[in-house]
């Protein structure tokens, strides 16, 4: 069977671009993925699932995702290692099986199921480098980034999640332009981001005034309005992707996987976004698309509209 999957990383960024790749190999919608926690329910009403057709679509596809079962010696009852066995077995099921791991243990009580069925894949092993990394994403998207920027930026990049989110703001803010020091200083500096996180957090929950003070104190430290409004823009279209999937049913976990962001941010983007509501965060992204418009055109100065906006006048 090619519907079986084993994925193993210790870091989760990497496990879910395999997952949107496999779809995308399949020709599949990511809307058919189904998120099944083994921790929560055992084997046989997973394979349950997997040996119950679809109503909509052709066939199914579940991704279990890190269950503890692959990471230790957990109780696996005969019936479940038999259930499992059988469907594996069972060429004619079409439905696909992902299970993903960032602490797999080669001995847990599934290995011989899984090495005699399914496709294992370490990503830590075959994955590209953070530098080959970065410099794909610098050729893809033709950004003007000498060597020495390029190293700066993945001394402060420990992993592939804080590098892309790190590479997309030097984008946004760069526009075609030369990437510089003073870009990256600006641009990766965590203080900076979390009072950025300051402004947005408090005007999510209607602090206006605690937003504003938030914006003035980052001002005072000469941080560029168009630093911030970049900013405030990637944390407003998250929380557009948020509600779209709480909206469709996803949990803060699953959240947290899709947008590849950590659960305890998830929660909060959840939270704000249900506070919100869907209207309110695309009137918000209307704004901010106007704001561009005003800016560039010389319509508008660009202090002046980040600070209405964040007053939300």
């Amino acid at each position: 069977m090619d519907n079986l999957y084993l994925l193993l990383s210790t870091d989760e960024y990497l496990i879910k671009n395999k997952v949107d790749e496999i779809l995308k190999v399949k020709g599949l919608d990511e809307e058919i993925l189904e998120n099944y926690d083994l921790d929560e329910g055992d084997i046989t009403d997973l394979v349950s699932c997997l040996n119950t057709d679809s109503i909509f679509d052709d066939f199914r596809i579940f991704w279990v995702k890190n269950p503890s079962v692959l990471s230790s010696n957990a109780k696996v009852s005969e019936d479940e290692i038999n259930a499992l066995t059988s469907f594996c077995s069972n060429k004619d099921n079409e439905n696909i099986l992902i299970l993903s791991s960032t602490n797999y243990q080669k001995d847990n009580k599934l290995s011989q199921i899984i090495n005699k069925y399914f496709e294992k894949i370490d990503l830590d092993k075959t994955s590209m480098s953070l530098e080959d990394y970065l410099n794909k994403y610098v050729l893809d998207n033709n950004l003007d980034m000498d060597e020495k920027i390029r190293k700066e930026v993945l001394d402060r990049s420990s992993d592939y999640q804080t590098l892309e989110n790190n590479l997309l703001k030097l984008s946004l803010y760069a526009d075609g332009s030369k990437i510089t020091i003073e870009m990256v200083n600006l641009l990766t500096n965590k203080e900076v981001d979390n009072k950025i996180y300051d402004i947005t957090s408090n005007m999510f929950e209607g602090n206006t005034s605690a937003a504003y003070l938030a914006l003035k104190n980052l001002l005072d430290e000469n941080v560029s309005p168009s630093i911030i409004l970049s900013n405030i823009k990637n944390s407003v279209v998250l929380l557009l992707y948020t509600i779209k999937l709480h909206l469709k049913g996803k949990m803060p976990f699953d959240i947290a996987q899709e947008l590849n962001v950590s659960s305890g941010r998830a929660y909060h983007l959840v939270r704000h976004a249900r506070t919100l509501g869907e209207k309110k965060i695309e009137n918000m992204i209307k704004q901010l698309h106007k704001i561009n418009v005003d800016v560039r055109s010389g319509a508008g100065d660009e202090l002046t509209l980040l600070e209405l906006f964040v007053l939300q006048k």
